[in-house]
């Protein structure tokens, strides 16, 4: 509930800066073909994020079939798009279903969580070649003193799995610990599967540039004539935002982020924020599709159930 409160007095923060006229007009102005021509690259691009989940999770030696991966993805997408505030968000949700897989909960979280650490780490990486070339041509969008803070951004993002952080794993702090100890897993893992890192980092590739692309077409719905590469290198700043953890069905720190970031791209701070709430409303369009995949009993599923239960009735 407090994250959903705080999602949606960001969201209000974002409505009163730019002003509710505007954004609605901006809104009500959206060019429909360059809109569904988002919604379909940001679904497949969530095809390519359910592969590179699965391409980890086999790395992990975890019992996983791509199939079975892409209907867990995808119930998670509806969770975080539909279910706002619900107990149980989509991230979580993905790692149940696959520890009812015979897995363990553990191993299967931690796939999740590697799975959107290197989501954002190929990002950034993408965003930084694109924003460097933009910068280098003197068509920075951003003024110097933002253009340097965000250079700082994404290099940051690049560096943190190098960090030495396995001195904090020992922390009296349970949360300093345990991100210490992801970080740790991660930088393993990178080095004991090298295949399973180059696969999944191919599949990151292709969703960073689907989900930038679906941005850069969300700007051209609400009229901007923006560049693409500016919208690629500055895509990793608005998906930061929509990666922390208070937002209310996706919405709020991205459009925050999106004001700060694209207002020199669109048409001022409502195009941008107008363009940012269209890239959510994708996403929950794509929650709404596969809404019914909720429901869809996988084989592995019962079985894992079937175990479960036989278990309680040995106790």
């Amino acid at each position: 509930m407090i994250r959903a409160a705080v999602g949606l007095g960001l969201a209000a923060l974002v409505v009163f800066v730019v002003g509710p006229a505007a954004l609605l007009e901006r809104l009500q102005g959206v060019r429909v073909q360059w809109f569904a021509a988002a919604f379909v690259v940001a679904a497949a691009a969530n095809v390519f994020s359910a592969l590179r989940w699965a391409a980890i999770a086999r790395a992990l030696g975890l019992n996983a079939r791509s199939g079975e991966l892409l209907v867990f993805y995808f119930r998670g997408v509806t969770t975080n798009s539909i279910l706002p505030g619900a107990l149980l968000g989509g991230d979580l949700l993905r790692a149940v279903q696959l520890s009812r897989r015979g897995n363990s909960l553990a191993d299967s979280t931690f796939s999740v969580v590697i799975d959107r650490l290197s989501g954002l780490w190929v990002q950034a990486a993408v965003s930084l070649v694109a924003f460097g070339a933009v910068a280098i041509a003197g068509r920075s969008p951003l003024p110097p003193v933002l253009t340097s803070a965000y250079f700082a951004l994404l290099l940051a993002i690049l560096a943190a799995p190098a960090l030495p952080l396995g001195f904090l794993t020992r922390s009296r702090y349970r949360f300093v610990a345990k991100s210490a100890d992801t970080f740790v897993r991660w930088r393993r893992f990178a080095r004991e599967q090298p295949a399973g890192f180059v696969r999944l980092t191919a599949f990151a590739g292709l969703v960073a540039l689907g989900s930038s692309t679906a941005l850069w077409l969300c700007l051209r719905a609400v009229g901007a004539d923006a560049s693409f590469s500016a919208t690629l290198g500055l895509a990793c700043g608005v998906f930061v935002g929509a990666a922390l953890p208070l937002a209310w069905a996706g919405f709020g720190p991205r459009e925050v982020a999106a004001v700060v970031l694209l207002s020199l791209l669109a048409p001022g701070a409502a195009g941008a924020a107008a363009a940012s709430v269209l890239y959510g409303l994708a996403s929950t369009l794509q929650g709404v599709v596969a809404a019914p995949l909720l429901a869809l009993d996988l084989r592995g599923e019962q079985a894992g159930r079937g175990a479960a239960r036989k278990g309680e009735g040995g106790r």
